[in-house]
């Protein structure tokens, strides 16, 4: 037979009636009871606290403190919802057993509203007591009557909604180069517009960038959206080249070659240089004779060039792959062109 409801007095049709003296016994009770109030839903998890306590005269058995949720202020244990349990130890007469923050689960599925919460000692009525009906905490001078426990109607699971800017692609105007962003746009439905922030605003390095916007409601919800930035370069580097002279005569002369190259981008762009078809490097010296013969020799350590004119040829490359070249030039004063002097022309840049 099942536990008639708590929290009213019982009814029904005696059939026989018979005095039963108890001598003594166990008489099992939840003194104190702290079931949480709660802002939840089905599936989340709920700490309760409780005592239960024998007040008998003699020892009690292992017992059961059961756990119930009830729609009515009567939690009639018989038709309530269980959240849960625990085992009690047998307990002397006057002796108490205490569960601090135990953590269950609010079942699944849960309707919402207000609940009440109560907690029964002996909960499978396995142990015989000098009083059935007082197991149960609200029967309790020394708890409250009932604990409210109030779930949201309508939880704000729903995140805002952020549109980012357009994507950006923009060139390089440096190692790092600042970009304008835009503003992000974030709508919450239940809160409205929101501020929405980047992860990071730049400057930015030469490459694609994911940019991340987001926004968050009141309730913790946030909403994120990207926005694509690509730096490119396509600017060639700026190349210099030079043959000057260093002891220069009538057919022939020593000069030194110099050339460099600058990037926006890339620091240390690669740099190639020949004269006259010949590998030369920055801040060589070399020979260079007037002869219709042209050749090209090597003689204690020096670079000598025979040819009626001399061009010094540098391409710069950086990072990217974009290529620039500068060309120096130079010929010797003609035998049947007196009024020509000799002469050099340097960074003629394409």
């Amino acid at each position: 037979m099942g536990r008639p409801p708590l929290g009213g007095g019982t009814t029904g049709t005696i059939l026989a009636e018979a005095e039963v003296i108890w001598k003594g016994g166990p008489d099992l009770v939840v003194p104190f009871f702290m079931p949480p109030l709660i802002k939840s839903q089905g599936g989340k998890a709920v700490f309760i606290t409780d005592v239960t306590a024998n007040t008998g005269n003699l020892a009690s058995p292992a017992s059961t403190t059961r756990y119930y949720l009830s729609d009515s202020k009567t939690v009639d244990p018989n038709i309530a919802t269980v959240v849960g349990e625990r085992l009690v130890d047998p307990l002397q007469p006057g002796q108490s057993s205490g569960a601090n923050t135990l953590k269950f689960t609010i079942p699944v599925g849960l309707q919402a509203g207000t609940y009440y919460m109560a907690a029964c000692a002996d909960a499978d009525q396995g142990v015989a007591e000098l009083n059935e009906d007082n197991n149960c905490s609200f029967n309790q001078l020394q708890t409250s009557t009932s604990m409210v426990v109030p779930l949201e109607t309508v939880l704000d699971v729903t995140p805002p909604v952020v549109t980012a800017p357009a994507d950006i692609s923009i060139e390089a105007a440096a190692i790092l180069t600042p970009v304008s962003l835009g503003v992000a746009v974030a709508i919450d439905a239940k809160d409205g517009p929101l501020t929405a922030t980047a992860d990071k605003t730049g400057p930015f390095a030469l490459g694609t960038h994911v940019v991340t916007w987001s926004a968050t409601d009141a309730a913790g919800n946030t909403g994120t959206a990207t926005q694509i930035v690509t730096v490119v370069d396509t600017t060639p580097p700026k190349v210099i080249a030079q043959l000057i002279p260093v002891d220069v005569e009538e057919d022939e002369g020593t000069f030194r070659v110099v050339f460099s190259a600058t990037d926006i981008v890339d620091p240390n762009p690669v740099i190639s240089a020949t004269l006259n078809g010949t590998a030369v490097s920055n801040g060589q010296i070399v020979e260079l004779n007037r002869d219709e013969d042209m050749e090209v020799t090597f003689e204690h350590g020096k670079l000598k060039i025979k040819g009626m004119t001399f061009e010094l040829s540098v391409t710069a490359t950086d990072a990217s792959g974009n290529a620039a070249t500068a060309s120096a030039t130079f010929s010797f004063r003609s035998e049947r062109d007196d009024d020509k002097t000799s002469h050099g022309e340097e960074s003629h840049e394409s």
